[in-house]
């Protein structure tokens, strides 16, 4: 059975616990390339169409579990009401449905431990909504865990060490950040206003999107020890989407470019990586970048608008 044909089982597997619509996702598709550095810049290489099986839906928060193991949030154009994490096997051309809830899962994660992963459990159906922080192991031993049970409005989350972890608040228009320790369940708020995406530095430091007005963002770092943040550089138009290498640059993309920045570069300022227009990307979001740093997964938006 081809890719594809595992894929569309899948698909109606999901299609036929569909409850009646509550939301509309962006649709989104998610390509895959082979990457490698070339100097100050990147060459990328094989493209891989990996979302063929859903092209008209919601494929997105891609993250990689291990070097040729690549994790989803899908949801199909015939059940807009239910979000699952997919599993997508680069060495096996296999697609496995990971999680299995009346809960929708969102943003699954690689634990630190390297042997679970967490995402975001939505249940819609609840009162005023519930977005949870689960663990599940990647083994599928058991049913997974809530982490923090007092927490509620998870809209993102990322890993500063095995226990402490930075939170996106969902709340209203005044989204923030906060830090939490899930040992001790002791947290702290801190700014307003943030970005999407969170990502833990080289060294240890937690990288931020920071939106000081509707026109001018910034991605700034903080101490999650002192919790003090500097400014490193002001975002692309409009872009809050990045990932980052182990030499601390920042990738993001912009239409149809990647473009770089490494705070150590005396021009402060992105520079040109790849124009990835020739294999039809055109709004480029959200970035993953492979344990071993030879795959990129990218996700190109085609809602319309």
């Amino acid at each position: 059975m081809s890719f594809c044909s595992k894929m569309a089982a899948i698909l109606v597997l999901l299609a036929a616990q569909a409850t009646p619509s509550v939301s509309q996702l962006p649709v989104t598709q998610v390509f895959c390339f082979d990457m490698e550095r070339d100097g100050a810049g990147i060459n990328v290489k094989n493209a891989r169409y990996m979302t063929a099986f859903n092209p008209r839906g919601y494929n997105n928060q891609p993250q990689w579990m291990n070097n040729n193991e690549l994790y989803l949030s899908v949801q199909t154009p015939l059940d807009t009401s239910q979000t699952e994490v997919l599993s997508l096997s680069l060495l096996n051309n296999t697609a496995i449905r990971v999680t299995a809830t009346a809960e929708s899962e969102y943003s699954p994660t690689p634990m630190l431990d390297r042997r679970s992963f967490s995402c975001i459990r939505a249940d819609v159906a609840a009162a005023g909504g519930t977005q949870r922080l689960w663990a599940y192991p990647l083994d599928r031993s058991n049913g997974g865990r809530d982490l923090l049970p007092l927490q509620q409005n998870i809209g993102y989350h990322c890993w500063l060490s095995d226990k402490k972890v930075a939170l996106f608040i969902v709340n209203g228009q005044e989204n923030y950040l906060k830090i939490t320790n899930i040992e001790d369940q002791t947290s702290i708020e801190l700014t307003k206003g943030i970005g999407r995406s969170l990502a833990r530095m080289k060294d240890g430091k937690l990288a931020f999107v920071q939106k000081a007005t509707a026109q001018t963002w910034y991605i700034k770092s903080l101490d999650p020890n002192t919790y003090e943040s500097q400014i490193l550089i002001e975002t692309l138009p409009n872009a809050e989407d990045y990932a980052l290498l182990p030499d601390g640059t920042f990738i993001m993309g912009y239409a149809s470019k990647l473009y770089g920045y490494n705070p150590a570069d005396a021009t402060k300022e992105w520079r040109e990586l790849v124009d990835l227009s020739k294999y039809g990307l055109t709004n480029i979001k959200r970035l993953a970048i492979s344990r071993d740093q030879d795959k990129i997964a990218i996700v190109n938006d085609i809602t319309p608008r």
